[in-house]
């Protein structure tokens, strides 16, 4: 029996923010829902599953087996019992899903007893999802996972009720493209073999396209165009669908040829005003300013494979220059666990210069961004920024130079206080270090939020009135603030659509050009890291194994590692 529902609206007070809509997901089919950030597509999976948060309440009727069950306001209990063993959920935020406190075995134990199924499961339910180490997994906390491990626990946890349909809310944006492939047929095996029906919400068409039956285009809460995947991806009959399947062909990669994209990047980053970002969705924004030099990246040699020592000779020949930040035998082992999740790496980083560091989930690629800027106990090794023994510092000293940085984290929501209002939160580092007043601080955040595309009047909202990809841009309008030296983003843009992706991109490369922004680029993708980054420094189990210029690593790859990273971004766009 297909779930659907029926003329679908959902209201702030008076004012409509969805609808009217149509949808059904049918057993052993597959629902592919698209849109920009804030189209609506979270919204609709809330309300099927009857979790709009505050301050909503939607209209129209859920069908499921017969029944009609009205919605409005208030949650019909028969609306409630859907939840578990018929719908399953699988939360875009999944650090804000899992409880901090609890280990993942205690989560998923208890979500198992609750519908009656053995605790021995929840190790397999974790294998099933390709969750490193299983059984020692189970006893240790969401915060000493990666962002794509977190997401691989969530999906292991809304499988526990053995749900008919579940709802996949950007299963994917924390993952790099190998996983994100073994996660989707994992979940394409359970529709196929178990009947389940699935509604996958992303704003990765190419995902969509290789999974989804039948798709639904969203824009600004109105449905755009519906129809079987295949006929609407070859022949979209919508201008509107047509830009973000376009904005997913043109990937923004300078492997082929520097000059012509430094000049599309040049020609995007004029499209800058006062009002926004403003970005042609047929030019491809980003390029870098590839024929800088720099030694970005200098392993130890205990650790340095053939491949490194090459990067480090070629380095030495670069301009002589202090770096703005350098990193030596940096290593962090987590409490109970096998390996080092960061063996003994070297790094240096110079003014106005792009590095990415690029790895799968797991490979220690965010576990080095946040030794480097000291927040982490138990880290080894030492840290200089403009010369200064970064790891020494203490008080005062520490803190002022910690001003000198901007950090982006991977976990928009986790990051942004839920009790401040969006215009505090990015004056917060202003406030902090005394800078300005109140109106001037005000005025400073405004400006901020019109510079990465937010409107700002969107000052005065919550974090929770936005979607993942407008937090996201929030957190790095705050990183901002105070015209850092130094950028550290850890997968800074993985939680945006195409065109808010090409525009936060096209910004940080201007920004890296215009004012000798030092750029460190935590990423799991590879044309985001081409978009920004002079050179890329690839990461496997802790380690260095690959790096140098940005068209060299990805266009003609030496190591195994980064080889396989780069076939697994061509599966996933074809």
């Amino acid at each position: 029996m297909t779930l659907a529902l029926r003329q679908l609206q959902v209201h702030a007070g008076t004012r409509r923010l969805l609808g009217p809509l149509d949808l059904e997901v049918a057993p052993g089919r597959c629902l592919g829902v698209v849109g920009e950030s804030g189209s609506g597509k979270s919204l609709s999976a809330l309300s099927l599953l009857g979790l709009l948060p505050g301050g909503l309440w939607s209209s129209g009727e859920v069908l499921h087996e017969g029944r009609s069950i009205p919605l409005g306001p208030r949650i019909a209990p028969a609306h409630v019992a859907l939840r578990g063993r018929v719908l399953g959920w699988v939360p875009q935020d999944p650090l804000a899903s899992l409880h901090p406190l609890r280990t993942v075995g205690a989560q998923l134990r208890e979500t198992l007893r609750v519908h009656g199924r053995p605790d021995r499961e929840a190790r397999d339910l974790l294998a099933r999802v390709h969750l490193p180490d299983p059984g020692a997994a189970l006893a240790r906390f969401p915060h000493q996972f990666s962002g794509g491990q977190r997401q691989r626990i969530a999906i292991a946890l809304a499988l526990c009720s053995g749900p008919r349909y579940l709802i996949a809310d950007e299963p994917t944006s924390a993952l790099d493209a190998r996983i994100a492939r073994e996660v989707l047929d994992l979940l394409d095996v359970l529709r196929r073999e178990d009947g389940l029906g699935l509604m996958l919400i992303s704003h990765d068409l190419p995902l969509v396209g290789a999974y989804a039956d039948e798709v639904l285009v969203l824009q600004r809460g109105d449905v755009v165009e519906r129809g079987a995947t295949r006929a609407v991806f070859d022949a979209p009959a919508q201008d509107y669908t047509r830009e973000l399947i376009e904005a997913e062909q043109i990937p923004p990669s300078p492997l082929r040829d520097a000059a012509p994209l430094l000049q599309r990047g040049r020609t995007a980053a004029s499209s800058l005003s006062s009002e926004g970002l403003r970005v042609d969705a047929a030019v491809a924004v980003a390029s870098s300013p590839l024929a800088v030099p720099s030694d970005a990246v200098m392993p130890s040699e205990a650790a340095m494979s053939p491949l490194c020592k090459r990067g480090r000779a070629a380095a030495q020949q670069s301009t002589g220059d202090l770096p703005l930040l350098r990193g030596e035998a940096l290593t962090m082992r987590y409490p109970r666990a096998a390996t080092p999740a960061l063996d003994n790496v070297d790094i240096a980083l110079h003014r106005g210069e792009g590095l990415a560091l690029l790895g799968e989930s797991g490979s220690g690629k965010s576990t080095l961004g946040r030794v480097l800027l000291r927040l982490l106990r138990g880290a080894q090794g030492r840290v200089w920024l403009d010369g200064v023994d970064f790891t020494a510092q203490r008080g005062a000293t520490l803190r002022a130079l910690r001003g000198r940085i901007g950090v982006v984290f991977q976990d928009p929501y986790a990051s942004l206080d839920p009790r401040m209002r969006v215009g505090d939160i990015v004056g917060e580092p202003l406030r902090i270090h005394g800078d300005g007043d109140a109106a001037s601080r005000a005025a400073k955040a405004r400006e901020l939020l019109a510079a990465v595309g937010l409107d700002p009047a969107m000052a005065e909202r919550w974090p929770h009135q936005f979607s993942g990809g407008q937090r996201q841009r929030i957190a790095i309008a705050r990183a901002l603030a105070r015209d850092p030296d130094l950028l550290v983003c850890d997968e800074a843009v993985s939680a945006l659509d195409a065109h808010h992706r090409r525009g936060i991109l096209d910004l940080l490369s201007s920004l890296k050009r215009e004012r000798g922004l030092a750029l460190l680029f935590v990423t799991h993708d590879l044309s985001a890291a081409a978009a920004v980054a002079e050179r890329i420094a690839v990461l496997e189990a802790g380690r260095i194994v690959e790096l140098g210029d940005t068209p060299d690593v990805l266009g003609a790859p030496q190591h195994a590692h980064t080889r396989a990273l780069v076939e697994a971004r061509k599966l996933q766009r074809a």
